[in-house]
């Protein structure tokens, strides 16, 4: 029978977690698949076990890397795959045994370049919680077919490659690629950039089929370096060709916002763990005369960017010695938080914001033996459902069910928005308080 779907598997040294994830794709209800399995090279049994499966399903192609390149693995899978679309999977995730079948349905039905799915965040082989693309305010375009002018926010609010299927003659006859650097680091940047202003058409389902790892604390994303991986990948999106094409004068400006979300995001983080100057500095030179030449030609459009974030972007402008006192700034008022925050939750806490953010406030709360009282958010899917136990209600619950308590807001970019919002729900604010670790 004919390959519908190739999917193509990166790997190096995740054998803890590749059986979980291999299976999860063998066991998918379409069987028209192939995968394709790229080892760069393990040293902790990772291969030895490719090879084992390799040898039960012949569906398993077992291919050796000679470049230790999460790019260049993924582009060597897109070269050899004989699907009509293309899937990527991390080695250290896994995904629901139905997610192809849904997807493949979704990109034929609406014939489209993408179909994409939400996801879930997995600790401890535990669900965390649902990561949805749309917020209320936009769920109307689910399992709706978006053209290329229809979603141009797409480059700030989908920031993941894995959970979706490309068609493959799409990828092929725009030359997209992965950025083909060492390592395993932030390559999915210019890869989602191209396809976010190159694509024709999407369709995204917010049914969570992708199982997302965020506890492997060896993993790219948790090591040092992340300015001169961002450095990297912005490079080779401004130096590829993507600003010459016909696509760009629609898309460039939603592009360069992203660059600066990625700027700020990862410049943050070497400050706050005090990672040496030398380590950075460079690289965040280079992120930030990109980010000032494009506000001063006026390719950048701010109005993709929160109140926080251009804030942020225009103080590193006039100088990144101020942003260094600002950061550092912030890092004392958060310090100085969590204790006011430890005293004003002694009566009960109700968390606005039930991502990540908001169960990490929960676990510190918990921690400290405060009482969470409950869950707020502005995406509606999640109203009448439980996070450890705890429950999520509609903003214009918490009233009532605060009582004397104290409601904190998780949320780093929109705070001050939901801040207003509290306001207008009749919410004072001296029982308001912001967690922004």
């Amino acid at each position: 029978m004919g390959v519908k779907v190739s999917v193509i598997m990166p790997s190096l040294n995740v054998a803890p977690y590749v059986r979980q994830c291999l299976e999860s794709v063998m066991n998918q209800t379409l069987r028209e698949i192939e995968i394709i399995c790229i080892d760069a090279g393990s040293t902790d049994g990772t291969r030895e076990i490719l090879a084992e499966y390799a040898a039960r399903d012949t569906r398993i192609h077992l291919i050796d890397s000679p470049v230790k390149s999460y790019g260049y693995q993924v582009n060597l899978g897109i070269e050899l795959a004989r699907g009509k679309y293309v899937g990527i999977v991390e080695t250290d995730d896994f995904v629901a045994t139905d997610m192809f079948a849904y997807l493949y349905q979704l990109a034929e039905k609406y014939d489209v370049d993408v179909a994409h799915s939400d996801r879930y965040f997995v600790q401890d082989s535990n669900v965390l919680v649902a990561s949805h693309i749309f917020t209320e305010k936009n769920y109307g375009k689910y399992l709706q077919k978006i053209d290329n002018t229809g979603f141009r926010s797409a480059h700030l609010r989908d920031l993941s490659i894995w959970d979706a299927l490309y068609r493959r003659e799409f990828l092929l006859e725009r030359h997209i690629r992965c950025n083909e650097s060492s390592g395993a680091a932030y390559q999915d940047i210019g890869f989602l950039q191209q396809v976010h202003t190159l694509a024709q058409s999407f369709v995204y389902s917010d049914q969570p089929l992708y199982y997302y790892r965020v506890d492997r604390s060896d993993s790219s994303t948790n090591r040092p370096g992340w300015l001169r991986y961002v450095h990297q990948e912005w490079q080779f999106i401004l130096e590829n060709g993507l600003m010459d094409q016909s696509e760009w004068k629609l898309h460039g400006g939603v592009v360069f916002a992203r660059l600066v979300q990625s700027f700020l995001v990862e410049l943050e983080r070497s400050l706050k763990i005090k990672q040496p100057q030398s380590e950075w500095w460079q690289d965040a030179e280079w992120l930030r005369e990109r980010a000032y030449e494009a506000v001063k030609q006026g390719q950048l459009s701010e109005e993709y960017l929160s109140r926080e974030e251009r804030k942020r972007l225009y103080l590193i402008l006039h100088s990144m010695e101020c942003y260094m006192g600002y950061v550092q700034a912030v890092c004392n008022l958060d310090q100085h938080n969590e204790k006011v925050m430890l005293q004003w939750t002694e009566s009960g806490t109700l968390i606005f914001g039930a991502g990540l953010r908001g169960r990490n406030a929960m676990a510190f709360l918990r921690q400290h033996e405060r009482k969470v009282l409950g869950f707020s958010d502005n995406n509606e899917q999640l109203w009448g459902t439980m996070i450890d136990g705890v429950p999520v209600i509609a903003p214009k619950e918490i009233r009532q069910r605060i009582e004397n308590g104290t409601v904190i807001i998780c949320n780093k970019l929109y705070w001050e928005d939901i801040l207003d919002q509290l306001h207008k729900l009749g919410i004072p604010s001296k029982i308001i308080h912001v967690y922004n670790p």
